[in-house]
């Protein structure tokens, strides 16, 4: 499973006054970011992160660029 580390940082539990990510925004979150795989292989991803109400969020991300794999054997399908 592939985890984001500014999307995991939101939901970190508040202790005494200290505050999450979502809460220090707002409950709206916006990040971009890129990763750079060398030789041409570049991911971008965008995510947008709304709090609802105290029960419920809206939660885009969305990663697009190129990743050459060279030939694949096999694929394993997961659910999360």
């Amino acid at each position: 499973m592939y985890t984001d580390v500014k999307v995991s940082l939101l939901f970190h539990r508040e202790e005494v006054e200290g505050k999450n990510l979502l809460s220090l925004a707002n409950g709206t979150y916006r990040t971009a970011g890129t990763i750079d795989l060398g030789s041409g292989n570049v991911l971008r991803n965008n995510t947008v992160i709304q709090l609802v109400n105290e029960d419920r969020f809206n939660a885009v991300y969305v990663m697009n660029g190129t990743a050459q794999t060279g030939e694949l054997e096999n694929i394993e399908f997961f659910e999360e």
